[in-house]
């Protein structure tokens, strides 16, 4: 029976595509088909095959260009390395360059890594040079793409600074252009020249190149505001200005504006557009004879190098160069690490992108377009972004040679890239051997498996025998994470199924390999745990079939189909659903020494949720039946948590559970102190209920919050002639108030309230911490967000809670009404505000606060009207001053701690917003109008519970941080407004911030306050003061922290 139920006198195998889990003797299907096939792949003819590709994949053969990789993003440095080293001029300048200390210089220097690339470009024997080196040395990050233009204006600008590079970069990329200015009025001509490095040309609404150059050229008028200052007319005058070129430089390079700003989007994007663009560029048309001296050879350019963008974003893309080679002529693509020449070697050819703007043309869902028709000389492009010309000329400049310090880097880099081509050579023979001693190995161990020798037999798990004829590492480690032996020492019964009977030595050599693993002996199987495992189906049949009884017979009573026999017994409901479960627990511990509680008790689980049973975790432990025992273990009173069963259903039960508590529906009596505690119940809910109805019929007007004093109420006072003049409120916290109305709407569930706690509201000194005008809930804003709020009550509500209620401390706000606005109201009883005798009484006098503008209000009883005239028109009346009086008084010395303390946490935040609000004023007016506004302002300025909305002109800047500095804040605002950090003039309150090192918190600009934005915009005519020489554009932010900004 051992055997039968560990299934070992079950047949053995003789071959299964698929492996027999429930068989222990199943030994294939086990991952031994890869070691039996066909071992062709192993072969050295194929492997020295594939070698010999990998190897001639990585040399480079005579003639061939060296390509750059790419380091992750850095496809934009390639193109313009690519582009420097084939100008000869450029080349050669760099290759003159003299160090002292050369070797140092190599290493360190911008210049002497550029000489390093370069001499990896002429001279490597590989297909490709890595520029690691020289992008560590401008400290670029690799993974992020940067703008390509502003990288070659500050990269040229960067090598200008060498004295031996800076007269061929001049002479080769510096041309002169002239601002000419006609005054209209006296027809004089000012001129004022400027240098150029590359032509920047719009290309939007362009269709050809030559339109855009004449754009870049055009006369422009300037009038109205944008008038120039004759200093001939000692005006400002309508004028005609233009561009009007003066020298040409060798290499032309002209930067196609394909990226721009789109407002409406707040982010850069690229042009489409396609632009067509010569082979031959004549510019003899376009040169101004008047201006300049150029003679017709230079005018006269070729292309030599077509800079392409691939992509539909100008945050990302790729960047490919067509490059002419000086020495050849002929076109080469340079795509980094690839190089190819043109198929139609001295001709450009950029229809070699059809496969790609295929996919742009997936990408925008839209027909690709025709092909356009294009005259001879000509190309057309959708993605060219710069274009290089240079002038024609018939000398051919000599190269110089790598310079010998260059030239021995450049041969050591050589030797240790023929290093690493033989050391793959080795490296795939040595694995070659190890790979057919592996192979050989594991056959052995396959006979071994199927042997039918009579040394003895071990249980491995099929998992460790897997991963053994997949992996077969000597180095692999594998822990056991299951424990197979039972209680006895022996095999447990259900652990059987996932282990496999394999001769003893082969087990051998799989501990030899996990040595960690020890292999199970060759134990049989636990005769007790068998005997009890066979129990434990039965028990669970059993189980399930009185399972199946209970519950047709339950649903049978509560059809009503049979009668309800004489005896009957409560169970309880929660019990009676999960009865099964709580069983299948019992059997569970009586038989737990041979199966795996977890495996059943999952299958458990799943049968008892199927029938609707969904008890939690902390119910495992509850017996049976106990639901039905009270706190003090008598029945419950509850009737919705028992039902009545038959004697014949409750034997069944009770066979399971044999120690659970019984009550017999003829002799159990519910709990006599439960009984007496829901009469206690009832009488306490109905005392409850009285005290909230009398409290709510005298305080009725505080339960419907109507006719509530507000603070408007407070200094809106009516008084009449024969009321005393000062009118009482009291305080109580909102908290008091929300509590009391829930224990009158609902007083069987909430406690009375008997207490009225105030001390909140006071400081150390027993005087207000808080204003409570300012803090009342009826508000609809608040000064600060304070701890507590309160509620206004009159003087009859309050002697009714000072009689009912517990009071700790008495708050009173008393209106005065000072003696002498009575005597002026004395004055004005016979007089109207015409002058006019009245017989009528003064009967309402509304004041309003010191700093406002007090009005008398006469209300006639005959006519029921009221006029109102201000009191400051009147100067023979004297202002009336009204104020509020606290009881206790206001603490100045612990309220303004309090609110300087409020001020510094509000000064420090993580995801704060402000608002940013554009001027157009100068920046001398805003200051004064800006401190005159702020004077004007109140000390505390109440901010509404809703949320703001941006007015005109104005931009919210979120997720802002106290910590982030006042120029970070600048380059945030930049990217709304579209304003430089350095035309940023930011006013807080008519203050200026200057600072840019300060913080937001140490500049006190708090979540929900308005910057006010006034741009600095130079004058018209700033830039004939001062003559200098254009070089480059600013540079954005994106190269900050690199060698091109810092290099030295």
């Amino acid at each position: 029976m051992i055997k039968e139920v560990g299934r070992l006198n079950l047949p053995k195998c003789t071959s299964c595509r698929k492996n027999c889990q429930a068989k222990p003797t199943c030994l294939f299907g086990l991952g031994e088909a890869q070691w039996l096939s066909s071992p062709s792949h192993l072969e050295w003819e194929n492997i020295e095959q594939k070698l010999e590709k990998q190897i001639e994949a990585e040399k480079r053969k005579e003639g061939e260009l060296v390509g750059l990789k790419n380091l992750g993003a850095t496809c934009y440095v390639n193109t313009y390395l690519q582009l420097w080293y084939h100008n000869v001029s450029f080349r050669n300048a760099l290759y003159n360059l003299e160090y002292k200390d050369e070797d140092l210089a190599l290493q360190q220097t911008l210049c002497g890594q550029l000489q390093l690339i370069f001499g990896l470009l002429e001279s490597s024997i590989s297909k490709s040079v890595d520029p690691s080196h020289f992008i560590k040395c401008l400290g670029l990050a690799t993974d992020l793409q940067q703008d390509a233009q502003e990288f070659s204006k500050l990269f040229l600008s960067l090598l200008e600074n060498t004295p031996s590079l800076s007269q061929v970069i001049k002479e080769q990329f510096c041309g002169q252009y002239t601002y000419v200015t006609v005054c209209k009025s006296c027809q004089s001509v000012t001129e004022r020249p400027s240098n150029f490095y590359e032509l920047d040309l719009n290309i939007q609404g362009h269709k050809d190149l030559k339109s855009c150059i004449l754009e870049f050229l055009r006369e422009e008028k300037l009038v109205g505001e944008n008038q120039y200052y004759c200093t001939k007319c000692q005006s400002k005058q309508d004028a005609l200005r233009k561009i009007a070129l003066k020298k040409l430089p060798e290499t032309l390079n002209l930067q196609l504006l394909r990226f721009v700003y789109d407002r409406s989007s707040q982010r850069r994007q690229k042009i489409v557009a396609n632009l067509t663009f010569p082979d031959h560029l004549d510019l003899s048309s376009m040169v101004d004879k008047n201006v300049t001296t150029l003679s017709q050879s230079d005018t006269q350019y070729k292309l030599t190098a077509v800079l392409i963008h691939r992509g539909l974003s100008a945050s990302s893309g790729h960047f490919v160069a067509h490059i002419l080679e000086p020495e050849s002529g002929n076109w080469y693509k340079f795509n980094d690490e690839v190089v190819a020449k043109m198929k139609s070697g001295k001709k450009l050819d950029l229809d070699s992108y059809k496969g790609e703007d295929s996919v742009c043309t997936e990408l925008l869902q839209e027909p690709a377009p025709k092909k356009m028709k294009l005259l001879k000389g000509n190309h057309s492009s959708k993605d060219v972004y710069m274009l290089v010309y240079t002038k024609v000329s018939d000398e051919n400049l000599a190269m110089v040679p790598v310079p010998a310090t260059v030239q021995q880097l450049v041969d050591k880099h050589n030797a240790v890239e023929a290093t690493r081509l033989k050391g793959i050579r080795k490296e795939a023979e040595e694995k070659q051997l190890k790979d057919v001693e592996l192979r050989k190995h594991m056959i052995r161990f396959i006979h071994l498996l199927h042997s039918e020798e009579n040394f003895g037999h071990q249980w491995l798990p099929t998992k460790v025998l897997k991963q053994f004829m997949n992996s077969a590492k000597s180095d692999a480690v594998f822990k056991p994470e299951v424990n197979y032996l039972c209680q006895h020492g022996n095999l447990k019964v259900d652990k059987a199924v996932t282990l496999k009977y394999i001769p003893k030595s082969a087990a051998d050599i799989i501990q030899s390999t996990y040595p960690l693993f020890k292999p199970i002996p060759d134990s049989m199987l636990c005769h007790t745990c068998v005997k009890n495992h066979c129990l434990l189906i039965q028990a669970k049949k059993r189980l399930k079939k009185d399972n199946l009884f209970v519950s047709e017979s339950l649903k049978t009573l509560q059809n009503g189909s049979t009668e309800v026999e004489a005896d009957l017994f409560y169970v309880g409901k929660q019990s009676l659903k999960r009865w099964r479960s709580l069983a299948m627990q019992d059997v569970l511990k009586k038989y737990a020494s041979t199966s795996n509680n977890n495996t059943i008790a999952d299958s458990t689980d799943s049968k008892s949720n199927a029938t609707g049973n969904n008890e939690s975790s902390d119910e495992s432990d509850e017996t049976f039946n106990s639901d039905l025992l009270c706190n003090h273990n008598h029945l419950t009173i509850e009737k919705s948590a028992f039902q009545l069963v038959p004697q014949y259903l409750w034997e069944i039960l009770r066979h399971y559970f044999p120690d659970c508590v019984e009550f017999k529906y003829a002799s159990a009596d519910p709990c006599p102190t439960c009984q007496s505690d829901v009469l206690s119940h009832e009488k306490e809910l109905a005392t409850r209920k009285e005290i909230a109805a009398i409290q709510k019929a005298n305080l009725h007007q505080l339960f419907l919050n109507k006719n509530r004093p507000s603070l408007a109420f407070l200094y809106d006072v009516e008084f009449s002639k024969l009321q005393a003049n000062q009118t009482e409120f009291f305080i109580v916290p909102s908290q008091f108030v929300d509590d009391w109305k829930d224990f009158v709407r609902h007083p069987d569930k909430n406690e009375p309230v008997v207490s009225v706690i105030n001390k909140d509201f006071l400081c150390p000194h027993n005087m207000l911490l808080y204003d409570p005008a300012l803090n009342l809930k009826s508000t609809e804003s608040t000064v600060n967000e304070c701890e507590q709020q309160c509620e206004l009550l009159w003087c009859s509500e309050w002697r009714y809670i000072k009689e009912n209620f517990s009071v700790d401390h008495e708050i009173q706000i008393s209106k005065t009404f000072p003696s002498e606005c009575f005597v002026v109201l004395q004055n004005m009883e016979h007089t109207n505000l015409n002058g006019n005798a009245s017989t009528n009484e003064t009967e309402i006098i509304d004041l309003t606060s010191s700093d406002q503008s007090p009005s008398v209000i006469i209300k006639s009883d005959a006519e029921n009207q009221s006029t109102e005239t201000n009191v400051e028109n009147n100067c023979n009346i004297p202002k009336p001053v009204a104020r509020l009086v606290y009881s206790p008084g206001l603490c100045a010395t612990c309220m303004k701690g309090l609110e300087q303390k409020r001020f510094e946490e509000m000064c420090k935040y993580d995801d704060g917003e402000i608002y940013v609000l554009k001027s157009t004023q100068p920046s001398h007016e805003f200051c004064s109008s800006s401190t005159k506004n702020f004077e004007t302002l109140p000390k505390e300025t109440r901010r509404g519970k809703r949320v703001r909305r941006c007015v005109r002109g104005e931009k919210k800047l979120s997720n802002l941080s106290s910590n982030l500095t006042l120029k970070e804040l600048k380059i945030r605002i930049m990217n709304q407004f579209s304003i430089p950090p350095f035309d940023q003039n930011l006013w807080l309150n008519g203050q200026k911030l200057t600072n840019d090192d300060w913080t937001l918190e140490s500049l006190k600009i708090i979540p929900g306050c308005t910057l006010n934005l006034v741009e600095d915009i130079p004058a018209p005519d700033s830039a004939l003061i001062v003559y200098e020489s254009v070089k480059t554009t600013e540079p954005e932010t994106g190269f900050q922290g690199t060698g091109l900004l810092g290099y030295h």
